[in-house]
């Protein structure tokens, strides 16, 4: 069975075809959404709007840095253009010849993979003596104890404590 879904999210809606199946091996049905387009409300009209020409965004992220170039040529701060691009030698390297004119640029994929590859990981830091192995351990039970509060509080009514001892007896109580 086939069927079209909207979804909102804030002012855009977006299109989606959704087939629904029957899984072989669990015998649950289940869906499978594929993204169709955006909807656009235009004259009063509501149309989908049509796909994104993705060889023209990637030509215009291309010639970005040669506009920009060009913009800070034809206001007189081109020396500032060319500190602030300094900062980026790492990962970009940057050839421009004053004389004819000419800017390139050249992606130095090996170091922007390098700095991505950082990504995604926790430093723990901390001025205690606990050793590194029982901190990594403390930290990793940390999302059992947040599990555990995310069942408790739905079962959670109002309550208003004067004392610790009245707020651990609740939790008690609630656990139980």
């Amino acid at each position: 069975m086939r069927f079209t879904r909207r979804l909102v999210r804030g002012s855009n809606v977006y299109v989606y075809e959704v087939r629904s199946y029957r899984d072989r091996d669990t015998g649950r049905v289940r869906q499978e959404a594929k993204y169709i387009r955006k909807e656009v409300e235009k004259d009063g009209k509501k149309i989908l709007m049509p796909p994104v020409d993705r060889k023209g965004v990637r030509m215009v992220l291309d010639l970005g840095p040669y506009v920009l170039y060009r913009i800070a040529q034809e206001n007189g701060i081109l020396w500032q253009f060319e500190d602030e691009l300094n900062g980026f030698n790492k990962t970009v390297e940057m050839k421009y010849d004053f004389n004819d004119m000419e800017f390139s640029y050249e992606l130095k994929h090996k170091a922007i993979q390098r700095k991505t590859n950082r990504f995604g990981y926790t430093a723990l830091i901390t001025n205690t003596g606990i050793a590194a192995n029982d901190l990594l351990k403390i930290y990793r039970e940390k999302d059992a104890v947040e599990k555990s509060f995310s069942h408790i509080k739905p079962n959670l009514e109002p309550f208003f404590s004067r004392s610790e001892e009245g707020t651990r007896a609740r939790m008690f109580l609630t656990v139980l």
